[in-house]
């Protein structure tokens, strides 16, 4: 096929600029470090689901980000040797890791360090870290219904129990929901030993609760065993119910997800200076 001067100049024109642009994507690509260590529960997942998170952030973000775990003791040194070799935009860690990398994102003001899971009181405003906080009570008012409605529609006597753990005392509307609800609740602390909680829950799982409400803390197997073991077939509300295996005649009625993609692409997409938080709304699913 014959093609004239023209044509090919034009054609040449158009494949350069369309290099161009490709180049310009790949320069303006941010880069961005997932720093994981061993208290964190994101880095407890298990690889091809956390390989699934990294790339559904990175869609969103348009960015390029890596994995680390922390390696040995030295976790301030690691990070520092990558971040000089690498030279990432972002580093992002959880609650627990930021305790001890203080002094390295001080020593970086390049990089802006995002702090995930960061608690809902206590903040330092004076730090080198961005928080990102994920926020549930924008959700209450919908699991507040979804409980009500749920209790209302079953049949007369039926209870519910609530274990109240540190991340659901955390959240302040949660209480009003409850209100005129026949839900027994038990408090439960990271202190108590496994009989006190065998102790405290005994009366309310004779009950035969047709609903029972869980948060993901340290006690949370030993209450599911219990609930097997003592209670009756019911539904479960879940703070966290990501990646807890289904259990038969206790199907989910609501669960509170934290997001990670969502967080990560607002970390890295967000103009908010150091100390500030970003407030990431907890889903119903």
């Amino acid at each position: 096929m014959n093609t004239s001067p023209r044509t090919f100049s034009l054609n040449f024109l158009i494949s350069a600029f369309i290099v161009l642009l490709c180049l310009g994507a790949c320069s303006a690509e941010r880069k961005a470090v997932l720093f994981l260590d061993r208290y964190w529960p994101l880095g407890m997942k298990p690889e091809e689901e956390l390989e699934s998170l990294i790339a559904e952030a990175q869609r969103g973000a348009k960015a390029r980000i890596s994995a680390l775990r922390m390696e040995g003791e030295d976790a301030p040194a690691f990070l520092a040797a990558y971040i000089e070799n690498e030279k990432p935009e972002a580093v992002l860690l959880s609650a627990f890791a930021a305790m001890e990398l203080r002094p390295l994102a001080e020593n970086y003001p390049q990089v802006r360090f995002c702090v995930f899971d960061a608690p809902k009181e206590g903040i330092p405003r004076q730090s080198p870290f961005i928080w990102v906080l994920f926020d549930a009570e924008p959700a209450i008012p919908e699991l507040g219904a979804k409980i009500r409605g749920f209790l209302e529609s079953s049949p007369p006597g039926s209870s519910a129990v609530a274990f109240l753990e540190p991340a659901w005392n955390s959240i302040s509307g949660l209480y009003p929901v409850f209100d005129g609800l026949p839900i027994n609740l038990i408090q439960v602390s990271g202190d108590n030993t496994a009989e006190f909680v065998r102790g405290r829950t005994g009366g309310a799982l004779s009950l035969k609760p047709v609903l029972y409400i869980l948060s993901a803390g340290i006690h949370t197997s030993l209450i599911f065993d219990l609930i097997r073991q003592q209670g009756g077939a019911g539904r479960i509300v879940l703070d966290e119910g990501a990646g807890i295996p289904a259990i038969e005649g206790f199907p989910v009625l609501a669960s509170l997800e934290r997001s990670y993609p969502k967080a990560i692409k607002t970390a890295l997409l967000t103009e908010a200076a150091r100390g500030e938080v970003l407030r990431i709304p907890v889903e119903i699913r």
